[in-house]
């Protein structure tokens, strides 16, 4: 009689712990935390993980803000085969629609291009930018190219789910627009 009643709580257990599994997958890997630095001091974080091909690492899209300067970053986003040979590295996302492939005007590439910054310093870099952050709200799916002198590097697919409550929390869109107002009011 006891085994059976532990064995009773054991299986609810498990079925809670695979339920929970699932709706964490289904957020899309979304995710918001704060780091309190010593140095640089509070900075608000969003990570979402994607799929990609068969051989790499999953690729990373990192949104961070901190007083009021903030950096987005796709880390891991090349195959293990790249090399340092590539003149013009282009990168290219879409949101499933192939008569809408946009370009990433402005980045810089390091770690052997394995990680890309995104550049917003320019108040055309900023519009784009708010322009990717509503249009990552609004679909379901971000797809991810990066070419290396023509020919596809890598590609990989992040799912959306989950990304609006993410990037509400971290509150960048009012920041963004706070400096298009003060760029427009000047």
């Amino acid at each position: 009689m006891k085994y059976a009643f532990v064995f009773g709580i054991i299986k609810k257990v498990v079925i809670l712990l695979f339920l929970f599994s699932n709706f964490s997958f289904a957020q899309g890997r979304w995710v918001y935390f704060e780091n309190n630095d010593p140095f640089d001091g509070l900075s608000k974080v969003v990570m979402a993980q994607a799929g990609n091909e068969v051989g790499a690492k999953d690729p990373t899209l990192m949104i961070k803000l901190n007083n009021d300067v903030f950096d987005i970053f796709f880390h891991n986003i090349t195959n293990l085969s790249y090399s340092d040979d590539c003149e013009k590295m282009e990168f290219l996302y879409s949101y499933g629609n192939t008569k809408d492939i946009k370009r990433v005007p402005s980045y810089v590439s390091f770690n052997n291009g394995k990680t890309v910054k995104i550049n917003v310093k320019s108040i055309f870099d900023i519009e784009l930018f708010l322009t990717f952050l509503e249009d990552l709200k609004k679909h379901s799916k971000l797809y991810f190219r990066v070419n290396c002198d023509g020919n596809k590097e890598n590609q990989f697919e992040l799912s959306l789910k989950g990304s609006t409550k993410a990037l509400n929390q971290i509150g960048i869109e009012k920041v963004l627009r706070k400096k298009l107002d003060d760029y427009n009011n000047r």
